[in-house]
């Protein structure tokens, strides 16, 4: 997620934003974002973001980054397996298993 709090459109002065941002600006470095609360055509001027579903995020991400609470994001124990194949890092403490 990438908005300010969990279940906004509101990205005004998001921490999760600053955080992808600086990432991005590393060589080699490929992001996919998953943000369901907006509508991938919002994210169009944050270039490299690749906006995408969850399921193809826990794919093709070799790290998970969890930053929101996302009311979609508190039950994912269908991908688990595939989330425990992958470093996560889980800053809002939504991962339940």
């Amino acid at each position: 997620g990438l908005t300010y709090k969990p279940n906004s459109e509101d990205l005004r002065e998001s921490p999760s934003l600053k955080i992808v941002k600086k990432y991005l600006n590393k060589k080699n470095i490929e992001a996919y974002t998953v943000e369901p609360n907006l509508e991938k055509s919002s994210l169009i001027h944050y270039k490299k973001f690749n906006p995408t579903s969850i399921k193809k995020a826990i794919l093709k991400g070799d790290i998970l980054v969890f930053l929101v609470q996302h009311d979609e994001f508190k039950d994912l124990r269908k991908y688990k397996k595939l989330i425990l194949q992958k470093k996560v890092i889980d800053i809002s403490k939504i991962l339940n298993f």
